[in-house]
């Protein structure tokens, strides 16, 4: 989600949360990255049940994996994997206004 819509696509830093419950308790979990070289470990900080990790920012045009990793108590294990989880748009350019007014020879006259 990004500005509370959901997207594709990630620009800087991004927040990954998820919420992660099971009738025993959750042992371990962790998020994995993969920004095109390899999955690289992240574990997420945990409240109750709410998990939260930073990812770094990316280069534009790239396609982000995310691969999630938990398990239980009872030695139970699941994992999600995303790939691509989301993309990194490319550089937008914003230019200013060139012409407040149409170019010349294409006015329109008023009667």
């Amino acid at each position: 989600m990004a500005d509370g819509r959901p997207t594709d696509e990630a620009e800087g830093p991004v927040v990954v949360q998820f919420a992660l419950t099971d009738t025993m308790r959750v042992e371990s979990v962790l998020l994995e990255a993969d920004f095109g070289e390899g999955y690289v470990p992240y574990p997420p900080e945990s409240d109750s049940d709410v998990y939260s990790v930073v990812l770094p920012a990316s280069e534009p045009w790239s396609q982000v994996a995310l691969r999630l990793t938990a398990q239980d108590t009872s030695g139970n294990r699941i994992i999600y994997e995303a790939d691509p989880a989301y993309l990194v748009p490319p550089i937008r350019l914003y230019l200013p206004l060139l012409h407040a007014y149409p170019p010349l020879g294409r006015e329109k006259k008023v009667r």
